[in-house]
């Protein structure tokens, strides 16, 4: 598949991009010198190339994904970062290992990106559930998560209307919140970071062996529940 060195060359690969992206890990972080190429904000370089490189490589890569159907049987882990918000979806199957439904990932805009950890923590909960309410909404499931932020905020006396528009939101979920330091958030990590698109960059083989690492299994997604 060539792809020109032309915005609408580019523009629509990355529909065809977008159309998968919930299936691609770092799908906004490793696209986004090609979202920068239309709007003129940077000039075809090196940097479009790999991209490129990467969502093909992405798009034609075979990850573990379960099929993904309602019920309480549901682990969602989220995180965030000054780059952006980051989350997994996984289901707990039969043999009482978690297959990857989905991925989720969101670059900050604007104001988001003076917001505070513990608010960016907060944003990329509301924003994954958001992305994910159509399953999660009215069933319980486990919620992993820096929750020494959340509890912060849920605490406060007086919090701002933002903070309290989103925990009102918050609490129409039914979920238990299980604490994940970031040193172990082996996949909504890497999500939420701006990763760029080198020959450094973290690709889909590369995530498999850190998820792989953590939960002594060779298969992406998949791991002790």
């Amino acid at each position: 598949m060539e792809i020109k060195k032309e915005i609408k060359s580019v523009q629509c690969f990355l529909g065809m991009c977008n159309f998968y992206r919930r299936f691609i890990p770092n799908c906004n972080q490793i696209a986004q010198p090609l979202v920068n190429f239309p709007s003129q904000r940077e000039h075809w370089s090196k940097r479009q190339e790999e991209a490129i490189e990467n969502l093909k490589k992405a798009l034609s890569s075979a990850p573990l994904l379960t099929p993904r159907t309602t019920g309480d049987n549901y682990r969602l882990t989220t995180d965030a970062s000054m780059q952006g918000l980051g989350a997994v979806l996984e289901k707990k199957l039969d043999n009482k290992v978690l297959g990857v439904v989905s991925y989720f990932s969101k670059t900050l805009q604007g104001p988001q990106k003076n917001y505070p950890p513990g608010e960016l923590e907060l944003l990329a909960i509301m924003q994954a559930l958001e992305h994910f309410r159509y399953l999660l909404h009215d069933h319980h499931f486990i919620l992993r998560t820096d929750h020494i932020s959340l509890l912060s905020l849920q605490n406060k006396k007086e919090p701002s209307r933002r903070i309290a528009t989103w925990l009102a939101e918050l609490s129409e979920y039914d979920f238990e919140l299980s604490y994940l330091k970031g040193s172990e958030n082996v996949v909504a990590v890497p999500l939420s970071r701006d990763i760029p698109t080198t020959i450094n960059a973290l690709t889909t083989e590369e995530l498999d062996q850190k998820v792989g690492k953590r939960y002594a299994t060779e298969t992406l997604g998949v791991a002790p529940y």
